[in-house]
């Protein structure tokens, strides 16, 4: 080696600083094109999948905080006669069959001194008389004045008046359709929380029409009614019959998302529209209509309900683990 050495010493520099120059310099490029030729594990696959669908999932999906949430659920318990209505909603929402009636579908939850009140108000039907007169009298602007209307806020008053305890704060007042405006002036007279689902409120022009209105011998104020601060109009995209109340009402949040464009007016302003397009802020823990169970990720039968939000956060821990994490993890378990 030494002889070989001696021969060609300026041939082994020139090797020696190849070398020092290969091991040292910028390798940018060349990482690019290593990574990209790398083969992925069935798990990356995996994982780099169910990610893709979450994103598809997030996309076509409008979040909404769960009292909305339950709010929908409730008022397409209202359209079914009170015979039919479920007992229950999800996470633990119990119908209140003794103050409920055939247009309003009441649900509790919570227990003890911390329980929330849904007052659900079905909209138009079509078999109904009384509800076609009633949508004549919105295009006339004659609404607040209709007996059927005084008799309405009539009823969610009383109702409200069953659960004392049960403080403003924590009363949500909902209706769809027709009855967005009664929950409009249930809220505002009571000062609780409402919320109307493609409303046709919007067609009214309260403010020219009465700034009051007389119920159970009481005088309520309704001045500014457009602008109840604790009132908001959920309205799908296209809906014809909501479409004023995004330059009416003061807060109005609208629902546009991937696939809404596709459906026909008349499925736009169904309810069903609001259970297919939106889902609840935290999914609630034993909601067959969650995040999870949307997603198609478990088995669309009852006994799976009660570990639906485990599963779901499984789901989305695989999305997010790296190389470094799974690392972390053995090197864990090792020390155990």
């Amino acid at each position: 080696m030494c002889i070989y050495y001696i021969m060609f010493p300026s041939l082994l520099q020139e090797f020696d600083k190849y070398l020092y120059n290969e091991f040292t310099r910028p390798r940018t490029g060349d990482l690019q094109t290593l990574q990209s030729r790398t083969v992925k594990t069935v798990q990356q696959k995996e994982d780099e999948r169910i990610k893709r669908e979450f994103e598809e999932y997030e996309r076509s999906h409008f979040v909404v905080d769960d009292e909305v949430y339950l709010s929908m659920l409730g008022c397409v318990e209202a359209y079914k006669k009170p015979s039919e209505r479920k007992p229950f909603l999800e996470n633990r929402t119990i119908y209140q069959e003794q103050v409920s009636t055939d247009r309003m579908a009441v649900y509790v939850r919570g227990l003890y001194s911390i329980k929330s009140l849904y007052i659900c108000i079905h909209g138009t039907k079509l078999t109904s008389l009384e509800d076609i007169i009633q949508d004549a009298q919105v295009i006339e602007n004659s609404i607040l004045n209709s007996p059927f209307t005084i008799n309405y806020i009539g009823q969610i008053i009383r109702i409200r008046d069953q659960f004392p305890h049960i403080p403003d704060d924590n009363i949500y007042i909902s209706g769809h359709s027709l009855s967005s405006i009664y929950a409009l002036l249930g809220s505002k007279i009571l000062n609780t929380n409402g919320y109307g689902f493609n409303g046709a409120s919007a067609l009214l022009n309260i403010q020219l029409l009465s700034s009051s209105i007389d119920l159970m011998s009481t005088r309520y104020d309704l001045n500014n009614l457009e602008n109840y601060d604790n009132f908001t109009a959920y309205r799908i995209a296209g809906d014809p019959i909501s479409l004023l109340s995004k330059w009416t009402l003061k807060n109005v949040v609208n629902i546009d998302v991937v696939g809404v464009s596709d459906l026909t007016p008349i499925q736009k302003h169904s309810m069903a529209t609001f259970l297919k397009f939106c889902i609840p802020l935290v999914p609630l823990d034993t909601s067959g209509l969650s995040r999870a169970r949307r997603f198609t990720k478990l088995d669309d039968s009852r006994d799976q309900v009660p570990r639906e939000g485990q599963e779901f956060d499984i789901l989305r821990q695989q999305t997010e683990t790296t190389p470094l994490g799974e690392l972390l993890k053995i090197i864990e378990n090792s020390g155990n």
